[in-house]
């Protein structure tokens, strides 16, 4: 069963527990499928209650903290090859080096470092 809880750090969270199971704060659970149902789609981050339904608010997702790491596993997924590079360096091809270098910096630009 999943729980959908607001941790203390900011973040929402869903956690998976048994039956028996929960969370040590009751008050920060949003959805509990054992109580709620099957839990519906989400995005982490910007979540409310009301009522029965849970529903999407654009201004608390905007003021969600990024995980510090997830930035980084982000840029991680679409940085280029760095045999790019090294061809480019062996080759002494400067503009397969800008290439790069453009390249890196367009997923910089795109995944920024968290304030």
């Amino acid at each position: 069963m999943k729980i959908l809880v607001n941790t203390l750090t900011g973040q929402q969270e869903v956690i998976e527990v048994g039956e028996g199971g929960g969370y040590f704060d009751e008050t920060r659970v949003l959805w509990d499928e054992r109580i709620d149902g099957s839990l519906p789609e989400i995005t982490l981050g910007g979540m409310v209650r009301s009522g029965t339904t849970l529903t999407f608010d654009a201004a608390l997702f905007a003021t969600v903290t990024v995980n510090p790491t997830e930035y980084q596993r982000q840029r991680s997924l679409e940085y280029p090859a760095i045999a790019d590079y090294l061809d480019g360096i062996v080759k002494s091809d400067t503009a397969q080096v800008q290439a790069y270098i453009d390249a890196c910096l367009a997923v910089k630009a795109k995944y920024p470092k968290p304030e």
